[in-house]
């Protein structure tokens, strides 16, 4: 009995161990676009993005930019390796990112459109 429970007890931690530090509601704390260090745009704390175990996930953004309100809640697929995080949605954030960061209470991501432009991403728990 003693080791069905050690074996259990050691096959949960073996699992929860592997799960992706992204797995989890995150607040987008920054978001920016632009040349690299002069970015066009620069939105702080403009919602929310949930990252499930089952690699599906939900963003829900409202911010307002040059007097236009942006709202938008979608739903979104998701895949990772160590270095790189794949978003698919169509918007913005729908691409592949790379890991600059990757902690449990912080991720910071980035992607460039190959034209010098590059894409800034900062999720906190």
């Amino acid at each position: 009995m003693k080791s069905c429970k050690l074996l259990t007890f050691v096959g949960l931690f073996i699992l929860s161990s592997c799960s992706d530090k992204i797995v989890g509601k995150w607040n987008i704390v920054r978001y920016e676009k632009g040349n690299p260090g002069n970015p066009d745009v620069k939105v702080q704390n403009i919602g929310t993005m949930t990252f499930k175990g089952n690699k599906t996930g939900e963003k829900e953004i409202t911010f307002g930019i040059l007097q236009n309100n942006i709202s938008n809640s979608t739903p979104f697929n998701w895949s990772s390796t160590d270095n790189f995080i794949t978003i698919n949605e169509n918007s913005e954030f729908g691409k592949t990112w790379v890991r600059v960061e990757n902690k449990r209470s912080v991720q910071v991501l980035t992607s460039t459109n190959g034209k010098n432009i590059v894409q800034t991403l900062e999720l906190r728990k």
